[in-house]
């Protein structure tokens, strides 16, 4: 099933197995400046996957309204930080491709990461992965 919503203005394309839970929401080129707008200002329990590539988010402030995240990809935003991300305790694939990360931290919370996509950003200073390898 595929079907779009609409949030606060803004579009989106909800990817699901069933007509009752959404497993996905892609939302890249849209104009994100803030995940509120995505999921509404309410926690999504049922969303597994996140796409906001090619928008203008510069925070992952209201990151924590997807607690059930297992894929997060916002590739080409304008990120500097990655904080706000201890809170995804199932994530499994994190993208951040493209961005303007400067300090990688915080990924030793992430308990169940696989694969992280840093390509294309500005890593001067790592910090807190010696669990991660």
């Amino acid at each position: 099933w595929e079907r779009d919503f609409k949030h606060g203005g803004l579009y989106a394309t909800c990817i699901t197995m069933s007509e009752r839970a959404c497993k996905a929401i892609e939302v890249s080129g849209k104009g994100v400046t803030r995940f509120i707008q995505i999921g509404g200002g309410i926690v999504r329990q049922d969303v597994t996957s996140v796409k906001a590539d090619s928008n203008q988010l510069n925070t992952l402030d209201g990151i924590h309204l997807f607690p059930s995240l297992i894929e997060l990809s916002v590739a080409d935003n304008r990120l500097v930080r990655m904080d706000a991300l201890s809170c995804l305790r199932s994530l499994v694939l994190l993208n951040l491709k493209h961005n303007s990360i400067s300090e990688i931290k915080g990924l030793d919370c992430l308990q169940c990461v696989q694969c992280v996509c840093l390509a294309g950003n500005t890593i001067k200073e790592i910090k807190g992965i010696e669990r991660c390898l």
